[in-house]
Protein backbone atom coordinates (compact mmCIF):
# COMPACT_ATOMS: atom_id res chain seq x y z
CA UNK A 1 0.00 0.00 0.00
CA UNK A 2 2.70 2.41 1.00
CA UNK A 3 4.54 1.68 -2.65
CA UNK A 4 1.24 2.33 -4.64
CA UNK A 5 0.84 5.79 -2.42
CA UNK A 6 4.64 6.77 -3.44
CA UNK A 7 3.82 6.13 -6.78
CA UNK A 8 0.43 8.43 -6.98
CA UNK A 9 2.81 11.22 -5.70
CA UNK A 10 5.43 10.36 -8.70
CA UNK A 11 2.53 10.67 -11.08
CA UNK A 12 3.07 6.94 -11.39
CA UNK A 13 -1.01 6.68 -10.58
CA UNK A 14 -2.14 8.27 -13.79
CA UNK A 15 0.55 6.29 -15.70
CA UNK A 16 -1.82 3.26 -14.32
CA UNK A 17 -4.89 4.68 -14.91
CA UNK A 18 -4.48 5.20 -18.63
CA UNK A 19 -2.29 1.42 -19.21
CA UNK A 20 -5.68 0.35 -16.77
CA UNK A 21 -8.21 -1.51 -19.20
CA UNK A 22 -9.80 0.67 -21.47
CA UNK A 23 -13.67 -0.03 -22.35
CA UNK A 24 -14.35 -0.49 -26.09
CA UNK A 25 -17.17 -2.23 -28.54
CA UNK A 26 -20.06 -3.18 -26.45
CA UNK A 27 -19.33 -2.13 -23.17
CA UNK A 28 -17.89 1.57 -23.66
CA UNK A 29 -21.73 2.16 -25.40
CA UNK A 30 -23.23 0.58 -22.41
CA UNK A 31 -21.35 3.02 -20.20
CA UNK A 32 -21.95 5.83 -22.26
CA UNK A 33 -25.78 5.08 -22.16
CA UNK A 34 -25.23 4.82 -18.36
CA UNK A 35 -23.65 7.99 -18.30
CA UNK A 36 -26.17 9.70 -20.06
CA UNK A 37 -29.09 8.39 -18.32
CA UNK A 38 -27.38 9.43 -14.92
CA UNK A 39 -27.91 13.00 -16.37
CA UNK A 40 -31.75 12.62 -16.64
CA UNK A 41 -34.51 13.05 -14.26
CA UNK A 42 -35.70 10.39 -11.65
CA UNK A 43 -37.03 7.86 -14.32
CA UNK A 44 -34.08 8.19 -16.66
CA UNK A 45 -32.04 7.42 -13.90
CA UNK A 46 -34.19 4.27 -12.42
CA UNK A 47 -33.36 3.37 -16.17
CA UNK A 48 -29.90 3.78 -16.02
CA UNK A 49 -29.97 1.16 -12.72
CA UNK A 50 -32.07 -1.07 -14.09
CA UNK A 51 -29.64 -1.43 -17.24
CA UNK A 52 -26.27 -1.68 -15.18
CA UNK A 53 -27.93 -4.37 -12.80
CA UNK A 54 -29.02 -6.19 -15.79
CA UNK A 55 -25.74 -6.41 -17.16
CA UNK A 56 -23.74 -6.87 -13.99
CA UNK A 57 -22.96 -10.56 -14.05
CA UNK A 58 -21.21 -10.22 -17.68
CA UNK A 59 -19.18 -7.11 -16.57
CA UNK A 60 -18.55 -7.84 -12.59
CA UNK A 61 -14.66 -8.06 -13.07
CA UNK A 62 -14.58 -4.10 -14.65
CA UNK A 63 -14.70 -1.36 -12.53
CA UNK A 64 -15.35 1.34 -15.15
CA UNK A 65 -18.81 -0.75 -14.93
CA UNK A 66 -18.39 -0.96 -10.96
CA UNK A 67 -18.41 2.42 -10.24
CA UNK A 68 -21.51 3.38 -12.92
CA UNK A 69 -23.37 0.87 -10.42
CA UNK A 70 -22.44 2.20 -7.51
CA UNK A 71 -23.24 5.75 -8.62
CA UNK A 72 -26.54 4.57 -9.65
CA UNK A 73 -27.26 3.03 -6.49
CA UNK A 74 -26.47 6.48 -5.48
CA UNK A 75 -29.77 8.14 -7.95
CA UNK A 76 -31.76 5.47 -6.28
CA UNK A 77 -31.25 6.61 -3.09
CA UNK A 78 -31.66 9.91 -3.77
CA UNK A 79 -35.02 9.20 -5.63
CA UNK A 80 -36.74 7.14 -2.67
CA UNK A 81 -38.46 8.23 -0.04
CA UNK A 82 -38.63 5.01 2.31
CA UNK A 83 -35.50 5.21 5.00
CA UNK A 84 -35.12 1.39 4.82
CA UNK A 85 -34.83 1.42 1.21
CA UNK A 86 -32.54 4.30 1.33
CA UNK A 87 -30.05 2.64 3.74
CA UNK A 88 -30.22 -0.23 1.35
CA UNK A 89 -29.31 1.53 -1.83
CA UNK A 90 -26.44 3.23 0.45
CA UNK A 91 -25.25 0.01 1.67
CA UNK A 92 -25.13 -2.38 -1.37
CA UNK A 93 -23.69 0.63 -3.48
CA UNK A 94 -21.12 1.30 -0.94
CA UNK A 95 -20.27 -2.44 -1.76
CA UNK A 96 -20.01 -2.24 -5.78
CA UNK A 97 -17.67 1.01 -4.95
CA UNK A 98 -15.43 -1.37 -2.58
CA UNK A 99 -15.03 -3.82 -5.45
CA UNK A 100 -14.29 -1.38 -7.28
CA UNK A 101 -11.51 -0.13 -5.73
CA UNK A 102 -10.41 -3.68 -5.33
CA UNK A 103 -9.77 -3.60 -9.16
CA UNK A 104 -8.07 -0.33 -9.49
CA UNK A 105 -7.26 1.58 -6.35
CA UNK A 106 -5.53 4.30 -7.79
CA UNK A 107 -9.31 5.67 -10.21
CA UNK A 108 -10.71 9.13 -8.78
CA UNK A 109 -14.20 7.85 -9.72
CA UNK A 110 -13.68 4.17 -7.79
CA UNK A 111 -12.33 6.36 -4.62
CA UNK A 112 -15.10 9.25 -5.18
CA UNK A 113 -17.97 7.33 -5.34
CA UNK A 114 -17.09 4.84 -2.56
CA UNK A 115 -16.70 7.90 -0.72
CA UNK A 116 -20.42 9.37 -1.54
CA UNK A 117 -21.60 5.77 -0.72
CA UNK A 118 -19.99 5.88 2.53
CA UNK A 119 -21.71 9.07 3.50
CA UNK A 120 -24.87 8.30 2.19
CA UNK A 121 -25.31 4.62 4.72
CA UNK A 122 -23.54 6.91 7.24
CA UNK A 123 -26.72 8.97 7.08
CA UNK A 124 -27.99 5.68 8.85
CA UNK A 125 -26.02 4.61 11.20
CA UNK A 126 -25.72 4.29 15.20
CA UNK A 127 -23.31 7.22 16.95
CA UNK A 128 -20.49 4.74 17.23
CA UNK A 129 -20.68 3.00 13.36
CA UNK A 130 -20.06 6.92 12.13
CA UNK A 131 -17.16 7.59 14.41
CA UNK A 132 -15.56 4.57 13.18
CA UNK A 133 -16.31 5.41 9.51
CA UNK A 134 -15.68 8.50 9.77
CA UNK A 135 -11.55 7.92 9.04
CA UNK A 136 -12.42 5.86 6.01
CA UNK A 137 -14.06 8.27 4.73
CA UNK A 138 -11.85 11.34 4.84
CA UNK A 139 -9.44 8.82 3.69
CA UNK A 140 -10.99 8.11 -0.09
CA UNK A 141 -12.09 11.88 -0.13
CA UNK A 142 -8.42 12.47 0.22
CA UNK A 143 -6.89 10.25 -2.16
CA UNK A 144 -10.04 10.97 -5.07
CA UNK A 145 -8.56 14.92 -4.82
CA UNK A 146 -4.99 14.15 -4.82
CA UNK A 147 -5.97 11.99 -8.24
CA UNK A 148 -8.32 14.79 -9.52
CA UNK A 149 -8.52 17.82 -7.75
CA UNK A 150 -11.61 18.99 -9.89
CA UNK A 151 -14.58 17.42 -8.33
CA UNK A 152 -17.12 19.58 -6.48
CA UNK A 153 -18.64 16.69 -5.20
CA UNK A 154 -15.74 15.78 -3.33
CA UNK A 155 -14.99 19.31 -2.23
CA UNK A 156 -19.11 19.28 -0.93
CA UNK A 157 -18.54 15.56 0.90
CA UNK A 158 -15.23 16.83 2.67
CA UNK A 159 -17.20 20.55 3.62
CA UNK A 160 -19.95 18.04 5.31
CA UNK A 161 -17.33 15.94 7.04
CA UNK A 162 -15.30 19.32 8.33
CA UNK A 163 -18.94 20.06 9.50
CA UNK A 164 -19.72 17.45 11.50
CA UNK A 165 -16.07 16.54 13.02
CA UNK A 166 -16.54 20.43 14.07
CA UNK A 167 -20.10 20.04 15.42
CA UNK A 168 -19.39 16.82 17.69
CA UNK A 169 -20.54 17.58 20.98
CA UNK A 170 -18.47 16.44 24.38
CA UNK A 171 -19.37 12.84 24.25
CA UNK A 172 -18.85 12.22 20.58
CA UNK A 173 -15.48 13.64 21.08
CA UNK A 174 -15.05 11.55 23.91
CA UNK A 175 -15.91 8.26 22.11
CA UNK A 176 -13.12 9.69 18.99
CA UNK A 177 -10.50 9.90 21.40
CA UNK A 178 -11.16 6.20 22.42
CA UNK A 179 -11.22 5.10 18.72
CA UNK A 180 -7.89 7.33 17.40
CA UNK A 181 -4.88 7.82 18.54
CA UNK A 182 -5.26 11.27 17.17
CA UNK A 183 -8.86 12.13 16.62
CA UNK A 184 -9.74 14.21 13.57
CA UNK A 185 -10.20 18.09 14.35
CA UNK A 186 -12.02 20.84 11.86
CA UNK A 187 -13.22 24.34 12.45
CA UNK A 188 -16.40 25.50 10.71
CA UNK A 189 -14.04 28.13 8.83
CA UNK A 190 -12.68 24.32 7.28
CA UNK A 191 -16.52 23.39 6.07
CA UNK A 192 -17.00 26.45 4.77
CA UNK A 193 -13.81 26.64 2.62
CA UNK A 194 -14.35 23.39 1.21
CA UNK A 195 -18.20 24.26 0.83
CA UNK A 196 -17.36 27.23 -1.15
CA UNK A 197 -14.49 25.27 -3.28
CA UNK A 198 -17.23 23.31 -4.16
CA UNK A 199 -19.44 26.24 -5.49
CA UNK A 200 -16.72 27.83 -7.33
CA UNK A 201 -16.08 25.29 -9.52
CA UNK A 202 -19.56 24.70 -10.88
CA UNK A 203 -21.81 27.52 -9.30
CA UNK A 204 -24.75 26.52 -8.78
CA UNK A 205 -23.72 22.63 -8.50
CA UNK A 206 -26.01 22.10 -5.40
CA UNK A 207 -28.82 23.19 -3.76
CA UNK A 208 -27.15 21.72 -0.54
CA UNK A 209 -23.94 23.60 -1.00
CA UNK A 210 -25.90 26.44 -0.65
CA UNK A 211 -27.82 25.90 2.50
CA UNK A 212 -24.53 24.78 4.01
CA UNK A 213 -22.56 27.89 2.95
CA UNK A 214 -25.15 29.99 5.06
CA UNK A 215 -25.48 27.25 7.92
CA UNK A 216 -21.53 27.87 8.41
CA UNK A 217 -22.10 32.05 7.99
CA UNK A 218 -25.33 31.67 10.47
CA UNK A 219 -22.72 30.06 13.12
CA UNK A 220 -20.26 32.05 12.12
CA UNK A 221 -22.22 35.36 12.90
CA UNK A 222 -22.35 36.58 9.40
CA UNK A 223 -26.12 37.31 9.29
CA UNK A 224 -25.87 38.84 6.02
CA UNK A 225 -24.29 36.56 4.25
CA UNK A 226 -26.31 33.69 5.51
CA UNK A 227 -29.25 35.55 4.57
CA UNK A 228 -27.95 35.96 0.83
CA UNK A 229 -26.99 32.28 0.73
CA UNK A 230 -29.56 31.15 1.63
CA UNK A 231 -32.00 32.94 -0.76
CA UNK A 232 -29.91 31.71 -3.64
CA UNK A 233 -30.23 28.10 -2.00
CA UNK A 234 -34.39 28.57 -1.93
CA UNK A 235 -33.94 29.78 -5.95
CA UNK A 236 -32.92 26.62 -6.92
CA UNK A 237 -35.22 23.77 -7.98
CA UNK A 238 -35.39 21.26 -5.80
CA UNK A 239 -34.30 17.12 -6.40
CA UNK A 240 -35.45 14.10 -5.36
CA UNK A 241 -36.05 13.62 -1.61
CA UNK A 242 -33.97 15.54 0.66
CA UNK A 243 -34.50 14.10 3.66
CA UNK A 244 -35.15 14.93 6.99
CA UNK A 245 -32.17 16.79 7.70
CA UNK A 246 -31.71 18.99 4.57
CA UNK A 247 -35.33 19.36 5.27
CA UNK A 248 -34.93 21.21 8.67
CA UNK A 249 -31.83 22.44 7.90
CA UNK A 250 -33.87 24.51 4.77
CA UNK A 251 -36.60 25.42 7.39
CA UNK A 252 -34.18 26.82 9.85
CA UNK A 253 -32.75 28.95 7.02
CA UNK A 254 -36.01 30.22 5.93
CA UNK A 255 -36.18 32.41 9.04
CA UNK A 256 -33.12 34.57 7.94
CA UNK A 257 -34.88 35.58 4.61
CA UNK A 258 -38.25 36.16 6.45
CA UNK A 259 -36.39 38.78 8.24
CA UNK A 260 -34.78 41.95 7.12
CA UNK A 261 -31.31 41.78 8.44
Amino acid sequence: EEEEEEDVGEGGGLQLQREAEVPNGELALLLAQSDVLHTGGASLKAEGFRLLLENRAEHHDNREFLWRLARAYADMYESAEDEQVKSRYAQKGREEAEEALQKNGLNADCHKWFAVLAALALEHGSMHSKLKSSHLLKEHLDRALALRDDDPMCYYLLGRWCYEVSSWDWLERKAAAALYRSPPTCTLHDALENFLKAEALSPGFSRTVRLYVAKCHKQLGNTSEASSWTRLALEMPTSGHPGDEATKLEAELRLLTDRRV
